[in-house]
């Protein structure tokens, strides 16, 4: 939404640097020395000008790391795979490993032609069980087991990560999200590069109507659609920022109000002062008060 910049008031840029922030639990926090203040009788109009951040998302996350399985001869299993970024000869490695590992006779391989995954076994018939990963690895069920020792995943293992970031901050944006719960999101940043490269979005010219009258503190933190926090660690982000003054419709009444009734340093309406004319009437002089507009 567009608002109306009717203000005598010139606008404000903040261009945040991850690097002059204090990191608290994943959010990254921004003290600024001059303050956005509203003027008296407006309201303040944000813009997300430009985001420059790296494209560090992992396709394995807390969200999708656990792979349970059941074997007829081994019993139950949980093989949990650490959250990074895997392409396909990564995961079946450290499949293989941590099979290994929980005793498992049951190891991976990938057919390049079909592009689908496949767990096979020498000694036992086994069963993949309510796990988080099977849009990654390529199942459509719950549980799915074995036939004579292989199982051929149904569909084309996807190791895309997620398609967008969220950017939140402590700011009442008051914006809602797909089940219509209120969320404070500045941006939602497409995942518009590979991993590893860095990512400029510009955002369309969407405006925030904001309740706050003064700005001195900004929180920015990173979410996944999953939900889960994200970290750039070491790595460094920007966001560029505009900061516009409006009046809504009371607003301007109000300010009309204001500067006709002019007000002192107590808040005390300043009373305007009458006109004293003096006239010299047949050399008599004469003086009178009239009053303001008459």
């Amino acid at each position: 939404m567009s608002y109306d910049l009717n203000t005598p008031y010139s606008n404000r840029n903040l261009y945040i640097d991850s690097r002059e922030g204090k990191i608290i639990n994943n959010e990254y926090q921004f003290i600024l020395t001059n303050p956005i203040i509203c003027p008296k009788n407006c309201s303040i109009i944000l813009k997300v000008l430009e985001v420059q951040i790296p494209n560090l998302l992992s396709n394995v996350t807390p969200m999708n790391n656990t792979l349970y399985i059941s074997g007829s001869n081994t019993g139950s299993s949980t093989i949990i795979f650490e959250t990074l970024y895997y392409n396909i000869d990564d995961f079946v490695l450290s499949f293989n490993a941590k099979s290994i590992a929980a005793g498992l006779d049951i190891q991976a391989s990938y057919n390049p032609s079909l592009i689908k995954l496949s767990l096979k076994s020498l000694t036992q018939e086994f069963t993949i069980q309510n796990n988080s990963t099977m849009l990654l690895i390529g199942l459509n069920a719950l549980n799915i087991t074995s036939v004579n020792g292989i199982l051929q995943m149904p569909y084309m293992f996807n190791f895309s990560s997620e398609p967008f970031i969220f950017i939140k901050s402590n700011l009442n944006l008051r914006n809602l999200n797909s089940l219509g719960i209120s969320t404070n999101i500045l941006e939602r940043v497409p995942i518009s590069q590979p991993f590893g490269y860095k990512i400029i979005h510009v955002p369309n010219a969407t405006s925030f109507l904001l309740h706050e009258k003064t700005i001195d503190k900004i929180n920015i933190k990173f979410e996944s659609t999953q939900g889960y926090q994200i970290s750039f660690e070491n790595n460094n982000f920007q966001i560029a920022m505009e900061f516009d003054y409006t009046y809504t419709y009371s607003e301007r009444i109000m300010e009309s109000i204001d500067h006709h009734f002019k007000r002192d340093i107590n808040n005390q309406i300043i009373k305007p002062k009458p006109n004293i004319i003096n006239k010299d009437i047949n050399g008599t002089q004469e003086t009178r008060i009239e009053k303001n507009g008459s």
